[in-house]
Parts: structure tokens; C-alpha cells; sequence
């Protein structure tokens, strides 16, 4: 929309729609913009004061459809031309339209009704976005553009000699203006994936994501399978798949974004490679980075002076001699802009709380052994968790793993951060569960509810409660189940992260339900519904 009131499509910042930047916070430009448009837009935009280069977003279609430089795979070169006209690492912005190409193409013909066919289009979706290896249709949709750019260089060519003709009465043709993103010399444009860059390339470092209340969680589930996993074994299996897009966790941000030389990742959902979900990271590292750590995620995870927190990550050691210790966590956490590191000491399968400066919950000087009396076993989950204290009010900003003997070969199935266990801290607890009639559906609230005493043997393990440390945990995600009767075997129903599941009532009628709120620590509440005496 231009000042004068209509829809006229300029494709850069001009006099017709700077008023609109300056009376809100950022601009969303169309998707058929040139570079001569891009710099021109930085010509306008010097002009102007208190307005960043940032808040001016480019547009471009995944679909191509007069994107510069096309669409699929070919849409980092649009990308390209933005970030060189950048005059610093925050620069302009670019606003990526359908998204869902992979899965969306027609020329690509890709489906997700079998477990092979969605293996095949999730291999082509991690080319495009995320460093992921070539796959069998980058050849083809390469020789489609070249085709494409051809017949529409031809296209071109015919609507600049008409446009010459325009006055002449013996064409009465009208024609838009030549677009000048297909604009290519066909001879010097080299083909991919020689040339190619995925997009997350072009992003300086990866968008963190939030917690869920005070606890960070992924098992990097993608919100869509074939089989649905819960702490390794398969609850759930569906020919035609499955999909809840609310069941979405963060990726491996840091470990995805830039190659790491010696080191391979991959999403595996095999039926031994799965934690929780329907998939989990496989890492392979020949060798160790200079930094000495494996990045894996980038967060933005607040935390406070004095507080106790854990991070914990379940892992699958596979080939190769396993040494008798666990790989580390290190937290790197934000101090005035600029980043620190702390290492925790590792964890081990016998114990699901480890110190990282000392004892924090213990008086006398003593540091905590790991019991490894039953060693490390390759092919089964276990677990790392490292406890520490935050020097002051900041934000852990990412979290990396640290490997003493390479090479090495894991599965990581999950990661979380969340606040320590107090002794008499308020836990989160399931309430007022209810089948509703209206909705369809079962219903509950989160309450808070204060532990019993523990006993003088294991206060040790855990942190005494005071107005500084009291942090109240959440649920990441509940597991529904129905059963006959207490002690009788349990029925998986689904998995939800909200506090509502659409069920028919029918498929309760004479059974208990059990709602089980799973914690970062992955340990369970439980709530039950009996609709056993119910009519």
C-alpha cells in the first residue's frame, strides 16, 4: 500500500512508503526487488534517522516466482545479494515466504505417507536449510531452473521489445515491467551444489529459543513421524504417520549451523536411536575443535544470583572403546554482553546430581565420586547431569559438549536445564482433571504442591529451600495412559504439551485415566480419572 492509498508494489524503500516506516517498527517489502532496488533502499534509509538497517525486510519466495536469483534451491543467492550490501553483521533482513517448498513442490513430488518418503524429504528439507548432504534431487531441480531461467530470459526479451512498441496503436498489448531478477548471464552462472549455500549460512548466529516456564527441554521432535518413542521404548507406530506441530522442540542449533571440521550430525529415528519422540542427533567427532567443545544449542535461558540449576543430557554411546567417564556440559552464560564459559563435572548413570564448584548443598569440604562400578555400556541410555551455582543474574546463552578421547560416535536424546531439587521447595503438581462434554476432551490445571519431609540421609543430595532459591519447575510435556484398575498394565493414549487432550469419551468409559506431567528431570506426576462407575 503506497501513501496515495493503493496497492502499488514498489519492492524498496522510496517516498511512497517511508511514512509507514517511520510510524512503526519495521517494513515488509515484496518479493520482486533488484540489487540496483536493495541499494537504493540504503540510500533512502541514511536519510532517515533512529530507523536500523534490520528493521527493513526484503522478501523472498521459496517458490521463486520472480524471487532474484529463483526459488528451491536456488533461493541463497537472493540471500546473497541482501548480505552484501550489508554494511555491518546486523544489516538488512530478509522475509522468507512459504517455507513448506519441500514439502509443498509439485516438482519435487514428494509425500510423508510411509516412513521412506518421509526419510526422502526430510534429507532434501536439511539440504536446503541446514548444511545437510546432496541429495538426488539437486540435479534435477538444477537442470529445471536452468530451463526456467531460459524461457523466461525469453519471456523478458519479448516484454522489453514491447514495451519499445507500446505507443504503437497496431499492438494494443499492456505488459507488466520487465523483471529484472531473471536477469542472469546463463554462461557464468555456475550450477549446485558447487555453488550452493544452505540458509542457515547466512544467518551470524543462530536465534535462541526460550524455555517452557523455568525449564529448557528438546528432544529435537520435529512434530511429525512414523513411531513415537517414550525414555527409549515405542509406545506408538502409524503406516500413515502423524502430526502435531505443537510438538515441536528446538533444534541442535549450534551444532547445524556452521560445519565443524571432524565432526558429522545427523537426525536419526532407527528403533534403537530414539530417546523421547520421533527422532534424536547422532554426532560423530574425528576430532576435537580448536575451541575444545562441541556446541549443541543456542538458548536464552534466564538465571539468578544464588540459584542452584542443573543441566542434563541422555545419550547412547555407540561404536568405539567408551572410556570410564561421561562427556561434559559446558554452560556458557552471558556476563555484559559477553560470553563465559563453566564446565560441570561429569555425570554417570548412578547418580542424577553433580557438582560443579564444590558442594553447594553440604557444609564440609567434600567432593561427590561418581559410583562406576558398573561401567559404561556401549548401546544403552544414560545419563549426564551437572549442578551449579550462578555467580550473579545473567542468561546461559548456549550448551556444548566436551569429549576427552576421539573418535567418538553418540546419540543424544534430550537436553534440558531446569532449577535444582529443593528439600522443601513447592513442586509442580497436576489439579482438577476432568473429562469436558463441550470440548471433547480431557481437561487440567498445574498447582503447586510442597514435597513430605525427606530423610536425614539424602538432604545432602539436595538443596535447602530459602527466599533466594525457591525457582518452581514445569511440566514439558504429559503422557496419557488409561488402565483398568491400579497395578493393571497401562494403555498409552498420546502426548501433549498443554493441558488438554481431544479424546472421545467412549474410548474411556470403564477404565482409569493417568496423566503423568513430566518434569526437565523427566520425572513423572501423576493424576488419575477413574470413569470406571461412571455412566
Amino acid at each position: 500500500m503506497s501513501i496515495v492509498g493503493k496497492l502499488q508494489w514498489q519492492n524498496a524503500l522510496n517516498e511512497k512508503n517511508t511514512p509507514f516506516l517511520t510510524a512503526c517498527d519495521s517494513i515488509f517489502l515484496n518479493y520482486f526487488w533488484t540489487p540496483a532496488q536493495v541499494a537504493s533502499t540504503l540510500m533512502v534509509l541514511s536519510d532517515i534517522k533512529g530507523v536500523n538497517e534490520n528493521q527493513i525486510y526484503f522478501g523472498i519466495d521459496i517458490f521463486g516466482r520472480g524471487s532474484y536469483g529463483g526459488g528451491g534451491f536456488e533461493s541463497w543467492r537472493g540471500l546473497e545479494a541482501i548480505c552484501r550490501s550489508r554494511s555491518d553483521e546486523e544489516g538488512l533482513s530478509v522475509a522468507l515466504f512459504a517455507p513448506g517448498w519441500t514439502v509443498e513442490s509439485s516438482d519435487l513430488k514428494h509425500s510423508l505417507s510411509t516412513n521412506v518418503d518421509h526419510k526422502k524429504w526430510f534429507e532434501d528439507e536439511m539440504y536446503l536449510w541446514q548444511n545437510g548432504s546432496e541429495t538426488p534431487s539437486v540435479p534435477l531441480e538444477a537442470a529445471r531452473m536452468r530451463k526456467l531461467r531460459q524461457d523466461q530470459a525469453g519471456i523478458q526479451r519479448a516484454r522489453q521489445l514491447a514495451a519499445a512498441l507500446y505507443r504503437n496503436p497496431r499492438i494494443p498489448l499492456s505488459f507488466r515491467p520487465p523483471l529484472e531478477p531473471l536477469e542472469f548471464n546463463l554462461k557464468a552462472l555456475p550450477d549446485p551444489p558447487d555453488n550452493f549455500r544452505s540458509i542457515c549460512q547466512f544467518v551470524p548466529t543462530p536465534r535462541a529459543v526460550p524455555t517452557i516456564g523455568d525449564t529448557f527441554y528438546t528432544n529435537f521432535s520435529s512434530g511429525e513421524g512414523h513411531s513415537f518413542r517414550i525414555k527409549g521404548e515405542e509406545v506408538e507406530r502409524s503406516e500413515n504417520g502423524w502430526t502435531d506441530v505443537d510438538y515441536t522442540f528446538p533444534f541442535p542449533s549450534s551444532l547445524l549451523h556452521r560445519s565443524i571440521e571432524g565432526v558429522k550430525v545427523e537426525f536419526v529415528d532407527g528403533p534403537k536411536e530414539v530417546w523421547e519422540g520421533n527422532r534424536a542427533v547422532k554426532v560423530e567427532v574425528e576430532k576435537m575443535p580448536e575451541s575444545g567443545v562441541i556446541p549443541l544449542i543456542a538458548v536464552d535461558y534466564p538465571i539468578r544470583e544464588g540459584r542452584f540449576y542443573h543441566t542434563k543430557v541422555n545419550y547412547r554411546p555407540l561404536k568405539g572403546e567408551w572410556p570410564d567417564y561421561t562427556p561434559q556440559i559446558r554452560v556458557h552464560y552471558d556476563v555484559n554482553g559477553e560470553e563465559e564459559k563453566k564446565d560441570g563435572y561429569e555425570g554417570g548413570p548412578m547418580r542424577s546430581d553433580m557438582v560443579m564448584d564444590g558442594p553447594p548443598y553440604a557444609d564440609e569440604e567434600e567432593e561427590y565420586v561418581v559410583d562406576e562400578s558398573n561401567g559404561r555400556t556401549v548401546d544403552e541410555w544414560t545419563e549426564t547431569t551437572a549442578v551449579f551455582e550462578a555467580p550473579y543474574t545473567s542468561r546461559i546463552t548456549q550448551l556444548s559438549m566436551l569429549f576427552f578421547e576421539v573418535p567418538i560416535s553418540v546419540i543424544i536424546g534430550s537436553v534440558s536445564i531446569y532449577p535444582a531439587p529443593t528439600t522443601d521447595g513447592p513442586q509442580p503438581g497436576i489439579s482438577e482433571l476432568h473429562y469436558s462434554n463441550s470440548t471433547s476432551s480431557l481437561v487440567w490445571s498445574t498447582s503447586l504442591t510442597y514435597p513430605p519431609p525427606v530423610e536425614e540421609d539424602f538432604i545432602g543430595h539436595l538443596i535447602p529451600s530459602d527466599a533466594r532459591h525457591v525457582i518452581i519447575p514445569s511440566f514439558v510435556q504429559y503422557h496419557l495412559y488409561r488402565r483398568k484398575g491400579v497395578g493393571e498394565k497401562e494403555e498409552y493414549l498420546g502426548t501433549t504439551r498443554e493441558s488438554e487432550f481431544a479424546i472421545e469419551r467412549d474410548r474411556l468409559e470403564a477404565y482409569e485415566v493417568v496423566v503423568k506431567g513430566v518434569k526437565g528431570d523427566e520425572l513423572e506426576v501423576e493424576a488419575v480419572l477413574s470413569f470406571a462407575t461412571e455412566s
